[in-house]
């Protein structure tokens, strides 16, 4: 009896376990990662799916930066950050993954929406420089707009009432700045605990027995790392 094929765009969690588990690096499937990308969207924890992405030979990097905290300015009010944003998060660092495995490399810039996250706690303790103004302004319109967060028919300029957008190259080097470091942290922390150091030979063993037990997982986004806690 012939076994009836899933259509190639289609995707379960079953197909995952042959997918990451495929000799070739980063050989997991379009449909896999569009499931992936799902699990993550609703709420599975990042760690598990790191893991997965671990056990399909991923660089560590990428391993390590799905799995890390998220990095968030120091000083209080890290509580006020909206819950979507720090929801989000996973998915954008997924999508960035994905899309530099595929383009064969390994990235050095956090998203906008981990760049967002960190400066927001910054705004209710003092106000801005300009130059890091300009970059929560640009950061904000890429992922408010990216998001739909904006009211129907209005840009984010005009709900700032900002006559003049401000563009990628007005703060590319600040920005730049900015999401090196996260990124970095992210990794470092991650590697810090553990994160990507088990033994190879112990993956056929873990896929067998923690997998069962994190996909069960759909726990909020529990790491959170400020920025000024990481200092040295």
């Amino acid at each position: 009896m012939t076994q009836k094929k899933l259509p190639p765009q289609s995707s379960t969690l079953f197909d995952l376990k042959d997918s990451v588990l495929a000799p070739q690096p980063n050989s997991i499937s379009p449909g896999s990662i569009a499931a992936l990308k799902g699990l993550l969207g609703l709420g599975t924890d990042k760690e598990f799916v790191a893991l997965l992405l671990e056990l399909a030979e991923f660089r560590l990097p990428h391993v390590r930066y799905l799995a890390g905290p998220i990095v968030v300015s120091g000083g209080g009010w890290q509580d006020t950050i909206p819950s979507w944003l720090l929801e989000a998060i996973p998915v954008a660092r997924f999508e960035a993954i994905a899309a530099e495995a595929e383009a064969g490399e390994v990235g050095e810039l956090a998203t906008a929406e981990e760049m967002l996250a960190c400066l927001y706690p910054a705004t209710m303790i003092a106000p801005m420089s300009h130059r890091w103004y300009q970059v929560y302004m640009y950061v904000g319109n890429e992922v408010l707009t990216k998001h739909k967060k904006l009211p129907p028919e209005q840009s984010f300029w005009e709900l700032m009432n900002i006559a003049h957008p401000i563009t990628y190259e007005q703060v590319k080097y600040d920005y730049n700045e900015l999401a090196l470091d996260i990124r970095k942290r992210v990794i470092k922390q991650a590697a810090a605990r553990g994160v990507g150091k088990r033994p190879r030979s112990q993956q056929s063993q873990a896929d067998s027995t923690e997998a069962p037990q994190a996909a069960k997982s759909t726990q909020p986004l529990k790491h959170q790392l400020s920025l000024f806690e990481l200092e040295g």
